[in-house]
């Protein structure tokens, strides 16, 4: 990794520095603490699955789904079949309410699915997540120390970076659920989120979005500090690809599998020849017909969602700096 390597030489500076200049007894900045979970390791562990794990000079991947989803029906029928095709384990984690609850409570499903496929595989972790999956991959990464430091690459999929105005015409009755209000523009949880350094650690970070994403805008929104920002009309200026057809779309596909395969994000300069000519990545199953039910997903749980009258106070930030 691009990123890794070169902290490390910081790091040996750093190191080389402190032992010439010395520090003061008590002067020694304490390791960063991992927040608590308080989601009980029993449910976290159930969330989680996996096949049997067939790779092991590759980099496992995590896959996190978006709102109103479950792990399988966002992933089962398109990455999943597509990286066991490609040389790659990939495990589903399946997040609380159908993530229509407190991103915070989510995002310790996915630092907890982190840790325990880099202790049964001995690797580092690779993370794709689609629409909201992407807010509980960078908070994993950013409040967990221990997941920043096992995190290969994270690939963010019409990713509402900073927030999107869909979450926030949902709220605008001031009655929506939890996962709204924490994506709507302007939220604590975002403010939060994006504080500081927007990709923080080593981590390899690639957003892929679309200009004519009907659910994440702006599209600028899924841009990110530090990371590889790919708009896909930039790389072929006449695709259209909406929110739910970045799942199947080849172009974002071919992104995604070129960041797992080198060191570093992906980038378009790659791209085998033809990218624009392909519509549908290898291995979707019944594309359109699935991708209509991810929209169908998300307006049966809404229905179901607990509905809060504000945004839930940012703890996992706090969490860390009392710790």
């Amino acid at each position: 990794m691009m990123r890794r390597r070169s902290s490390l030489v910081l790091a040996t500076v750093a190191l080389l520095l402190g032992s010439v200049v010395g520090a003061a007894p008590g002067e020694a900045r304490r390791a960063p603490v991992d927040p608590a979970f308080t989601v009980p390791v029993a449910k976290l562990a159930a969330a989680l699955d996996c096949p049997k794990f067939s790779h092991p000079r590759r980099d496992p991947v995590l896959l996190v789904h978006g709102t109103g989803q479950t792990g399988q029906q966002n992933w089962g029928w398109n990455y999943v079949p597509a990286l066991a095709a490609a040389g790659y384990d990939a495990c589903v984690v399946t997040l609380p309410a159908a993530s229509w609850g407190d991103v915070q409570v989510a995002t310790e499903y996915v630092a907890y699915a982190v840790q325990k496929l880099h202790r049964l595989t001995g690797r580092d972790v690779d993370t794709i997540g689609h629409s909201q999956g992407t807010l509980e991959q960078r908070g994993s990464v950013k409040w967990w120390a221990s997941v920043r430091r096992i995190t290969d690459d994270e690939i963010l999929l019409s990713g509402p970076g900073h927030g999107t105005l869909t979450a926030t015409g949902i709220c605008v009755a001031r009655l929506c659920p939890a996962a709204a209000w924490q994506m709507a523009k302007g939220s604590d949880f975002v403010t939060a989120l994006n504080a500081g350094d927007e990709t923080p650690g080593d981590v390899d970070v690639t957003s892929i979005y679309s200009l004519v994403d009907d659910l994440v805008q702006p599209a600028a929104t899924a841009a990110l500090d530090g990371a590889a920002n790919v708009l896909l009309q930039d790389v072929c200026p006449l695709r259209i690809v909406h929110h739910g057809g970045s799942l199947w779309d080849s172009l974002t596909w071919e992104l995604a599998l070129d960041a797992l395969r080198h060191d570093g994000p992906a980038d378009v300069d790659r791209l085998a020849r033809g990218a624009c000519g392909r519509l549908v990545m290898p291995d979707a199953v019944d594309p359109l017909i699935n991708d209509a039910g991810v929209y169908a997903n998300g307006v049966a749980t809404l229905a179901k969602a607990k509905f809060v009258d504000s945004e839930p106070a940012v703890t996992l930030a706090r969490a860390r700096r009392n710790r």
